[in-house]
Protein backbone atom coordinates (compact mmCIF):
# COMPACT_ATOMS: atom_id res chain seq x y z
CA UNK A 1 0.00 0.00 0.00
CA UNK A 2 1.29 3.29 -0.85
CA UNK A 3 1.47 5.96 1.25
CA UNK A 4 -1.01 7.90 -0.32
CA UNK A 5 -3.63 4.97 0.01
CA UNK A 6 -2.74 3.96 3.60
CA UNK A 7 -3.64 7.94 3.81
CA UNK A 8 -7.00 7.68 2.25
CA UNK A 9 -7.84 4.41 4.37
CA UNK A 10 -7.44 6.58 7.76
CA UNK A 11 -9.28 9.42 6.38
CA UNK A 12 -12.02 6.72 5.38
CA UNK A 13 -11.71 4.98 8.60
CA UNK A 14 -11.92 7.99 10.87
CA UNK A 15 -15.21 9.21 8.43
CA UNK A 16 -17.21 6.03 9.61
CA UNK A 17 -16.27 6.50 12.77
CA UNK A 18 -17.47 9.75 12.91
CA UNK A 19 -20.58 8.72 11.07
CA UNK A 20 -21.40 5.76 13.35
CA UNK A 21 -20.65 8.15 16.50
CA UNK A 22 -23.10 10.14 15.32
CA UNK A 23 -25.78 7.88 14.64
CA UNK A 24 -25.13 6.11 17.94
CA UNK A 25 -26.10 9.54 19.79
CA UNK A 26 -29.22 10.65 17.43
CA UNK A 27 -30.48 7.17 17.47
CA UNK A 28 -30.15 6.94 20.79
CA UNK A 29 -32.06 10.49 21.83
CA UNK A 30 -34.73 10.61 19.10
CA UNK A 31 -34.74 7.11 18.21
CA UNK A 32 -34.97 4.90 14.51
CA UNK A 33 -37.88 6.47 13.11
CA UNK A 34 -36.82 9.94 14.41
CA UNK A 35 -33.72 10.70 12.54
CA UNK A 36 -32.79 10.87 9.02
CA UNK A 37 -29.52 10.21 6.98
CA UNK A 38 -29.26 14.00 6.89
CA UNK A 39 -29.25 14.63 10.68
CA UNK A 40 -26.79 12.75 11.11
CA UNK A 41 -24.43 13.82 8.18
CA UNK A 42 -24.55 16.89 9.51
CA UNK A 43 -24.08 16.09 13.10
CA UNK A 44 -21.19 14.39 11.82
CA UNK A 45 -20.29 16.81 9.86
CA UNK A 46 -19.59 14.79 6.36
CA UNK A 47 -21.36 15.44 2.99
CA UNK A 48 -24.67 13.14 3.05
CA UNK A 49 -22.93 11.28 -0.01
CA UNK A 50 -20.47 9.45 2.50
CA UNK A 51 -22.87 8.08 4.61
CA UNK A 52 -24.61 6.04 1.76
CA UNK A 53 -21.67 5.28 0.53
CA UNK A 54 -20.05 3.55 3.51
CA UNK A 55 -23.13 2.28 4.94
CA UNK A 56 -26.05 2.42 2.30
CA UNK A 57 -29.32 2.96 3.71
CA UNK A 58 -30.69 3.93 6.91
CA UNK A 59 -31.49 0.66 8.18
CA UNK A 60 -28.31 -0.87 7.31
CA UNK A 61 -26.13 2.00 9.41
CA UNK A 62 -28.67 1.30 12.47
CA UNK A 63 -27.59 -2.16 12.04
CA UNK A 64 -24.04 -0.81 11.91
CA UNK A 65 -24.47 0.96 14.86
CA UNK A 66 -25.91 -2.19 16.62
CA UNK A 67 -23.24 -4.76 16.05
CA UNK A 68 -20.38 -2.36 16.28
CA UNK A 69 -20.21 -2.85 20.18
CA UNK A 70 -23.24 -5.73 20.22
CA UNK A 71 -20.96 -8.90 19.74
CA UNK A 72 -18.73 -7.23 22.72
CA UNK A 73 -21.26 -6.22 25.24
CA UNK A 74 -23.62 -9.69 24.39
CA UNK A 75 -20.21 -11.86 25.32
CA UNK A 76 -20.04 -9.41 28.53
CA UNK A 77 -23.40 -10.15 29.50
CA UNK A 78 -23.35 -13.80 28.79
CA UNK A 79 -19.84 -13.52 30.58
CA UNK A 80 -21.16 -12.69 33.69
CA UNK A 81 -23.61 -15.56 33.71
CA UNK A 82 -21.14 -17.90 33.01
CA UNK A 83 -19.34 -16.53 36.16
CA UNK A 84 -22.37 -17.01 38.15
CA UNK A 85 -23.33 -20.57 37.28
CA UNK A 86 -19.81 -21.76 37.49
CA UNK A 87 -19.47 -20.80 41.40
CA UNK A 88 -22.88 -22.71 41.75
CA UNK A 89 -23.64 -26.22 42.24
CA UNK A 90 -24.67 -28.28 39.21
CA UNK A 91 -25.36 -25.09 38.05
CA UNK A 92 -28.16 -24.09 40.08
CA UNK A 93 -27.32 -20.49 41.30
CA UNK A 94 -28.85 -18.23 43.95
CA UNK A 95 -31.68 -16.49 41.69
CA UNK A 96 -30.45 -12.93 43.27
CA UNK A 97 -26.88 -13.37 42.16
CA UNK A 98 -28.71 -14.32 38.36
CA UNK A 99 -30.21 -11.15 38.36
CA UNK A 100 -27.13 -9.22 39.84
CA UNK A 101 -25.47 -10.39 36.77
CA UNK A 102 -28.10 -9.48 34.49
CA UNK A 103 -28.38 -6.00 35.51
CA UNK A 104 -24.64 -5.55 36.37
CA UNK A 105 -23.85 -6.30 32.97
CA UNK A 106 -24.93 -3.47 31.87
CA UNK A 107 -24.55 -0.95 34.74
CA UNK A 108 -20.91 -1.30 34.63
CA UNK A 109 -21.33 0.07 31.04
CA UNK A 110 -22.93 3.06 32.26
CA UNK A 111 -20.39 3.44 35.12
CA UNK A 112 -16.82 2.71 33.37
CA UNK A 113 -17.63 2.41 30.04
CA UNK A 114 -17.53 6.74 28.94
CA UNK A 115 -19.31 8.58 27.20
CA UNK A 116 -19.54 5.51 23.70
CA UNK A 117 -20.66 2.92 26.03
CA UNK A 118 -23.13 4.84 28.03
CA UNK A 119 -24.93 5.96 24.19
CA UNK A 120 -25.00 2.70 22.89
CA UNK A 121 -26.83 1.24 26.47
CA UNK A 122 -29.47 4.20 26.16
CA UNK A 123 -30.10 3.01 22.48
CA UNK A 124 -30.31 -0.63 23.44
CA UNK A 125 -33.22 1.21 26.04
CA UNK A 126 -34.73 3.15 23.35
CA UNK A 127 -34.87 -0.35 21.13
CA UNK A 128 -36.29 -2.55 23.47
CA UNK A 129 -39.17 0.08 23.99
CA UNK A 130 -39.92 0.06 20.09
CA UNK A 131 -42.10 -2.62 18.64
CA UNK A 132 -40.60 -5.57 18.42
CA UNK A 133 -41.86 -6.49 14.95
CA UNK A 134 -39.96 -3.74 12.77
CA UNK A 135 -37.69 -5.53 10.52
CA UNK A 136 -34.76 -2.85 11.64
CA UNK A 137 -34.38 -4.50 14.78
CA UNK A 138 -33.40 -7.90 13.73
CA UNK A 139 -29.52 -7.43 14.17
CA UNK A 140 -30.27 -6.61 17.84
CA UNK A 141 -32.58 -9.36 18.33
CA UNK A 142 -29.98 -11.71 16.66
CA UNK A 143 -27.23 -11.02 18.85
CA UNK A 144 -28.93 -10.72 22.01
CA UNK A 145 -32.14 -13.38 22.22
CA UNK A 146 -29.79 -16.05 22.56
CA UNK A 147 -28.05 -14.38 25.77
CA UNK A 148 -31.51 -13.64 26.97
CA UNK A 149 -32.65 -16.98 26.69
CA UNK A 150 -29.53 -18.09 28.60
CA UNK A 151 -31.20 -16.10 31.69
CA UNK A 152 -34.07 -17.60 31.30
CA UNK A 153 -33.15 -20.98 31.19
CA UNK A 154 -30.65 -20.36 34.36
CA UNK A 155 -33.60 -18.69 36.08
CA UNK A 156 -36.21 -22.53 34.95
CA UNK A 157 -32.92 -24.42 36.98
CA UNK A 158 -33.50 -21.88 39.85
CA UNK A 159 -37.40 -22.26 40.40
CA UNK A 160 -38.25 -25.21 38.56
CA UNK A 161 -41.50 -25.07 40.29
CA UNK A 162 -42.21 -21.56 38.71
CA UNK A 163 -45.30 -21.72 36.38
CA UNK A 164 -43.99 -20.46 32.48
CA UNK A 165 -46.04 -17.62 32.76
CA UNK A 166 -44.67 -16.56 36.25
CA UNK A 167 -41.03 -16.89 35.05
CA UNK A 168 -41.41 -14.94 31.59
CA UNK A 169 -43.92 -12.21 33.39
CA UNK A 170 -40.68 -11.80 36.18
CA UNK A 171 -38.22 -11.55 33.84
CA UNK A 172 -40.23 -8.67 31.56
CA UNK A 173 -40.76 -6.42 34.72
CA UNK A 174 -36.93 -7.26 35.45
CA UNK A 175 -36.32 -5.86 31.96
CA UNK A 176 -38.74 -3.19 32.06
CA UNK A 177 -37.06 -1.60 35.38
CA UNK A 178 -33.88 -2.13 33.86
CA UNK A 179 -34.87 -0.14 30.93
CA UNK A 180 -36.33 2.22 32.71
CA UNK A 181 -33.65 3.11 34.75
CA UNK A 182 -31.20 3.20 31.97
CA UNK A 183 -33.23 6.02 30.41
CA UNK A 184 -31.56 8.00 33.63
CA UNK A 185 -34.75 10.67 33.09
CA UNK A 186 -34.16 13.13 35.77
CA UNK A 187 -37.94 12.36 36.95
CA UNK A 188 -37.01 11.04 40.80
CA UNK A 189 -34.63 13.60 41.29
CA UNK A 190 -37.15 15.71 41.30
CA UNK A 191 -39.53 13.64 42.81
CA UNK A 192 -37.28 12.77 45.71
CA UNK A 193 -35.84 17.08 45.48
CA UNK A 194 -32.42 14.94 44.94
CA UNK A 195 -32.00 12.49 47.77
CA UNK A 196 -31.85 9.98 44.46
CA UNK A 197 -30.52 10.72 41.40
CA UNK A 198 -31.32 8.56 38.44
CA UNK A 199 -27.86 8.50 37.12
CA UNK A 200 -26.32 7.37 40.75
CA UNK A 201 -26.13 3.74 39.56
CA UNK A 202 -23.42 2.65 42.10
CA UNK A 203 -26.32 2.88 44.35
CA UNK A 204 -29.46 2.04 41.88
CA UNK A 205 -27.52 -1.22 41.49
CA UNK A 206 -27.75 -3.29 44.19
CA UNK A 207 -31.71 -1.95 45.28
CA UNK A 208 -32.73 -2.57 41.47
CA UNK A 209 -31.44 -5.94 42.04
CA UNK A 210 -32.50 -6.60 45.72
CA UNK A 211 -35.94 -5.23 44.58
CA UNK A 212 -36.09 -7.51 41.62
CA UNK A 213 -34.82 -10.96 43.18
CA UNK A 214 -37.94 -10.12 45.63
CA UNK A 215 -40.19 -10.27 42.25
CA UNK A 216 -39.21 -13.59 41.42
CA UNK A 217 -39.24 -15.13 44.90
CA UNK A 218 -42.82 -14.03 45.51
CA UNK A 219 -44.58 -15.33 42.27
CA UNK A 220 -42.39 -18.57 42.44
CA UNK A 221 -43.97 -18.91 46.08
CA UNK A 222 -47.38 -18.71 43.92
CA UNK A 223 -48.73 -15.68 45.81
CA UNK A 224 -51.16 -13.28 44.59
Amino acid sequence: MTHASAKRAIRAHLTRDRILDAAEEQFASRGFHGVSIRDITESAGVPLALANYHFGTKQQLFGQVIERRGKEHAAQMQKYLDEVLAAAPQDKADPERIVWAFCASVYERLIHGGRGWQRYIRLLAWSAEASQHEDFLEPLNRLFDPVLASYVRALRKSYPQMSTVDLYSAFYLLQASLVYTVAATGGIDRLSRGALRSTDFKRLLPRLVRFCAGGFERLARGED
